[in-house]
């Protein structure tokens, strides 16, 4: 199921447009619209939304204040502040309260969509310990803005739309003979995709010898 987004908003047009981009993402749907204050706090209580998506200038109160009125009532949703508010207190005070992210109008469509796939990375389902590199991704961060050392982003997409096609999973070997790359290189970049949670791994076992793995792309 998509995830729920509730837009409080009181311009239509901007609201709409809010609407319009993120459900250009297949993980969002946006299922209701306030656009006010107290009409924004009825709606988020009665439909419990997982991403609420809050302008701080609303004709009846504050976005803030909202804000702060849905933490206190430990509602249970992430937020991305939308706005043309950009006072350093109000964004501090936006950040104090949790929010997702802080977006300021007018806002490039490539931008909202990247928060989004942030949530998503944040909301995956852990099958086990976290590693840096994971949680790194989950919070949006990169290490000095590049992938680590002999990691190319062609390759590492290379491989991710190789294993779309095969739900079972495939070896090592597998993906090194079907890319035409050596054998180390495919377990470097499979090992790389595992650790950022990307792959699952399956043990294969044969008549003899050791079992081999069989990386899976996670759905």
């Amino acid at each position: 199921m998509p995830y729920k987004v509730v837009v409080v908003e009181d311009d239509p047009l901007v609201a709409r447009i809010n609407r319009d981009t993120i459900e250009k993402h297949p993980a969002f749907q946006v299922i209701g619209h306030a656009d006010g204050y107290q009409s924004g706090l009825h709606i988020i209580q009665a439909l419990k939304p997982e991403l609420i998506v809050l302008d701080t200038y609303l004709p009846d109160g504050n976005g803030l204040e909202l804000l702060k009125t849905i933490r206190q009532q430990n509602i249970s949703t992430d937020v991305i502040m939308l706005t043309a508010a950009s006072d350093l207190m109000g964004v501090q005070q936006a950040l104090r309260d949790g929010i997702l992210d802080y977006l300021i109008k007018p806002v490039q469509e490539k931008r909202l969509l990247q928060t989004l796939e942030r949530f998503v990375e944040r909301n995956k389902p852990m099958h086990s310990q976290l590693t840096q590199a994971r949680l790194d991704q989950m919070l949006g961060v990169r290490q000095d803005g590049h992938l680590p050392k002999g990691i190319q982003a062609q390759t590492l997409q290379d491989i991710k739309i190789l294993l779309e096609d095969v739900p079972a999973g495939l070896t090592v070997d597998e993906v090194s003979e079907q890319l035409s790359i050596n054998r180390v290189t495919a377990w470097r970049y499979l090992e790389y995709l595992l650790e950022l949670g990307d792959l699952g791994v399956n043990l294969q076992y044969g008549n003899v010898g050791r079992p081999s793995k069989r990386y899976r792309l996670r759905k």
